[in-house]
């Protein structure tokens, strides 16, 4: 999904770093408590939108949804927008 042209020209705007969860071993028993405790969920994918600031914008789990990805990424950049004015 992140090809397409729609998401991918929305990711441009965004700095992308992974948390690798999904291992039983260290560092990935630490990280996936990290994101249990931040975001609530040990959900694999799960996005989250991060301000500069650090402050949590929003969060989304997988979705095979086109559309329902880029109103996400919307809402985020919108909000990422009216955080920096």
């Amino acid at each position: 999904m992140f090809k397409r042209k729609e998401i991918a020209d929305r990711l441009e705007n965004f700095i992308k770093v992974k948390l690798y969860t999904d291992r039983r071993t260290e560092p990935y028993i630490s990280h996936k408590k990290f994101q249990e405790t931040q975001y609530g969920s040990i959900e694999l994918p799960l996005y989250v939108i991060i301000s500069p600031e650090g402050k949590h914008v929003g969060t989304k789990t997988f979705t095979r949804d086109a559309n329902e990805f880029i109103v996400f990424l919307d809402k985020g950049l919108e909000r990422l927008v009216l955080l920096d004015k």
